[in-house]
Formats: structure tokens, C-alpha cells, sequence
């Protein structure tokens, strides 16, 4: 999301990373109190957060998730020099098999759930979309069947553009042994059907995780009203 509001910020002259880039450098040194020895990168993308986060966490394996082909591809090439680091090709869910993704031509916005009015609104370059076929399944079950290197003091990161409840739903036992959360939220219905941040404060509540603020909140840019940010919840 940082790199379409930089897109949309240009023609202004302004840069969305430069006003927090000295920030940038600190920003998850507290997460070396917590001990983090593994990483589950759900909604990976191309590797930014993966790459970003063990700037400070290097120790860490990482394993992500990325269902699209071609961004995978990209992924792939981006953590092959590191040794920590493994990528699946595949969402992660509620459910097990197949489906199809909204394959949104800036790939960031891609989702299994179709755009809401509201997303199109705010973000009206982000209207060009196809048809993926794509593999999903649980985390549970994924870890269940997966010979994964899974340390204690797991962080997972969840960002897959309004699929965050269902990802959570599907991997109520892997939350067990989870120790901190991240997790993109919105206030407003960018997809349709999406669970708002009230739904997923409440359902990681109910599993034991305490919500302790936001990173990089992104606002409409018309009226200031904030529209998701990336929330930290952490057992």
C-alpha cells in the first residue's frame, strides 16, 4: 500500500516514506525483547516486509506466503541469497483447495474478495483486475503436514486486503503458539464482505492477543479520515 500512496503523493512532491524514514530504522527494534526466531509472512507480495523486518530480526527463518504466479516468481528471486528464508506459492485461508484471487494490476491490492466501492473511491487506479485460479489452504493443516523449522516466539504477519478473519480462522491452533501479531486492519469496507478492525480486535481478543497500537496508518486524502493501518497485537 506505502508504494500507491507514494504514487498517488508524486505529482505533489511529497514521498510517504520520507517523513518516517529515520523512524523506519527503529521502528521493530522491540520485538528483539520478545525473542522472534520465526516468521510466518502470510500475503507476502514481492518480500518487502520479509527483507524490511530481518534487517532487525536476521536470526530469524521466515517462511511466506504469496499466491499470485508471477509476484511468487518475483519473491522467489528476491530471498534466494538468504539462507532463512523459504517462500510457498499459495493463500492461506479458512479452507483447503482451490479458488479464485481478483488479480489486481497493482498486486498489492489483489484479493480473494472482490473491491468495495470505498476502495475504488480512494483508489481509483486500482480498477483493472482478472481472474486468477490459485492454490489455499489452513495454517493448521499446513503446518500439521509441513516439516517447518517453527522455533518458539513466532511473529505472524497477515495482509492479504480484507482476508485477515478468515486467515485467523484457519489457524486457531498455530495462534497457540504465536507470540506477536501483525496484521493490516480497516476501518472502512475496501472489499466487499471484509471484517472491519472492531471484528479482528475481537476475534484475536477472544484468542489471547492484546491489541498495542498501529503502524504506518494511511488516511483518505481527501477528508484526513484514517482507512487501514497495520495493527500490533501481541500474547
Amino acid at each position: 500500500m506505502k508504494k500507491l500512496i507514494n504514487d498517488i503523493l508524486k505529482p505533489t512532491g511529497y514521498k510517504f516514506s520520507s517523513i518516517v524514514s529515520k523512524y523506519d530504522r527503529v521502528k521493530y527494534k522491540w520485538l528483539t525483547e520478545y525473542n522472534i526466531k520465526s516468521i510466518i509472512d502470510v500475503g507476502a507480495n514481492e518480500g518487502q516486509f520479509a527483507l524490511d523486518i530481518t534487517k532487525t530480526l536476521n536470526m530469524a527463518k521466515v517462511y511466506s506466503f504469496e499466491p499470485l504466479k508471477e509476484t511468487f516468481e518475483i519473491l522467489q528471486s528476491h530471498i534466494a541469497p538468504f539462507a532463512n528464508m523459504r517462500c510457498f506459492n499459495m493463500a492461506l485461508g479458512d479452507s483447503n483447495g482451490q479458488t479464485k484471487i481478483y488479480k489486481n494490476e497493482y498486486t498489492p491490492s489483489s484479493s480473494i474478495l472482490e473491491l468495495g466501492d470505498k476502495h475504488l473511491e480512494a483508489y481509483p487506479e486500482s480498477n483493472k483486475v482478472s481472474f486468477e485460479e490459485i492454490t489455499i489452504g489452513k495454517l493448521d493443516d499446513f503446518l500439521n503436514e509441513t516439516a517447518l523449522e517453527l522455533e518458539d516466539n513466532i511473529l505472524l504477519k497477515i495482509d492479504v486486503q480484507g482476508f485477515e478473519d478468515k486467515v485467523i480462522l484457519g489457524a486457531s491452533e498455530s495462534l497457540k503458539k504465536i507470540k506477536v501479531v501483525f496484521v493490516e486492519v480497516s476501518f472502512w469496507e475496501l472489499y466487499k464482505n471484509q471484517s472491519l478492525f472492531d471484528n479482528i480486535y475481537s476475534l484475536l481478543n477472544t484468542l489471547g492477543f492484546k491489541y498495542r497500537g498501529n503502524y504506518d496508518v494511511s488516511y483518505n486524502k481527501d477528508n484526513g479520515l484514517p482507512i487501514f493501518a497495520d495493527a500490533i497485537f501481541i500474547r
